[in-house]
């Protein structure tokens, strides 16, 4: 993904880590969090499970702990805020410290 090589490189200028680091990555492809949320949720559920995460970070090409230093599932963990292994869509903005979504 030529477009993620690019937007790694803004992301090592700005200092960008961990959840941070995915989180702009995920606005730059998206263009908000709220529709990165809708689509790894496939715009009907409530929530993202860990596979789910995983799965849509495959889909992207995104190697999570290369970009964050945190694996898929410490990345996981880091926004499971209620530790009930899955994600809802307030967790979510929280983890990536957005809370005007």
């Amino acid at each position: 993904h030529e477009k993620f090589r690019d937007v790694e490189g803004e992301i090592r200028e700005l200092g960008l880590k961990g959840s941070r680091a995915l989180g702009y990555l995920l606005i730059c492809e998206f263009d908000s969090l709220t529709s990165a949320f809708e689509w790894m949720s496939f715009h009907s559920s409530s929530h993202i499970s860990r596979v789910t995460f995983e799965t849509a970070m495959a889909v992207l090409r995104v190697d999570v702990e290369r970009l964050t230093g945190l694996s898929n599932q410490s990345m996981f963990a880091t926004m499971d805020l209620r530790g009930r292994l899955l994600v809802d869509r307030d967790s979510f903005m929280l983890c990536f410290g957005d809370r005007s979504e």
